[in-house]
């Protein structure tokens, strides 16, 4: 009876922590969505000021801009790509690992 006693506390400790950890996975998880959704809207939001400037031939504002979104674009990215591993969706790794790399070259370009 006593072990029995044991193996129950045991188990339903096991039981709480599975479930403590997949609460804070999905949190973990909101975090880095939301974290892309704001950080990518951010990127967007340069990279139209940017070719504004561009067009205006004002080069200086335009990299300036250009650094900005990319340094937005690259967080946005990485938080996605910690997204998806936890999501355990890395069927899409591969292209979101190029888009990093097409935001590192932004970023430098200038």
């Amino acid at each position: 009876m006593k072990f029995l006693t044991i193996f129950l506390i045991c188990l339903s400790f096991l039981f709480s922590y599975d479930f403590t950890l997949l609460a804070s996975e999905q949190s973990q998880l909101e975090i880095y969505i939301e974290d892309w959704n704001e950080k990518k809207d951010l990127a967007s939001e340069y990279l139209i000021e940017a070719q504004k400037a561009f067009k205006n031939g004002d080069e200086l504002t335009g990299c300036v801009k250009e650094k900005e979104a990319a340094k937005y674009g690259i967080e946005a990215t990485n938080s996605l790509i910690l997204a998806n591993k936890i999501s355990s969706t890395n069927n899409n790794l591969d292209n979101l690992e190029a888009l990093l790399e097409e935001w590192y070259r932004l970023r430098d370009y200038c």
